[in-house]
């Protein structure tokens, strides 16, 4: 717009029955952009982590978060847009959390609607969806929380 980056992030126009809705948790859209560990605990039906599981998941979850760095400087396709979000640390970090939570979408049992997940224009490579990094570090932080609805 006006010659600057334009990157537009929606929220999901549905939420899976099995998960608190907005009238429990709040969105999950927002969830997802300020707390992704806490949303990620919504949307697995988990109400409290053990203090010593906590930090674990804390790493687990930026190991996650930088395999999607790593996808999105790696991608031949990335629109400039997010080239330019991605160079602001602030900005970065929420393209990152709508990776991640694009990636629970992808992976959550309860998530199998596309009406269930978030949409970026314009999009995030492709490729982001079939990393097997970002796949493997998301089975890797649902085995810390203890919980299968990531295997999808």
């Amino acid at each position: 717009m006006f010659g600057s980056p334009l990157v537009i992030m929606m929220a999901p126009t549905e939420t899976p029955p099995e998960v608190p809705g907005p009238g429990t948790v709040g969105s999950l859209f927002t969830l997802f952009l300020s707390h992704p560990l806490q949303a990620l605990c919504v949307t697995c039906n988990i109400v409290e982590l053990e203090a010593d599981v906590y930090p674990i998941a804390e790493e687990a979850m930026s190991s996650v978060l930088l395999a999607i760095y790593k996808e999105l400087q790696q991608a031949s396709n990335l629109h400039p847009s997010i080239q330019a979000m991605v160079g602001n640390p602030v900005l970065c970090n929420t393209i990152l959390r709508l990776g991640f939570f694009e990636a629970v979408c992808r992976s959550h049992v309860h998530f199998g609607k596309s009406e269930y997940s978030p949409s970026l224009s314009p999009p995030l490579p492709e490729e982001l969806g079939s990393s097997m990094a970002v796949k493997t570090g998301l089975k890797e932080l649902g085995k810390v929380l203890g919980t299968g609805f990531l295997d999808a």
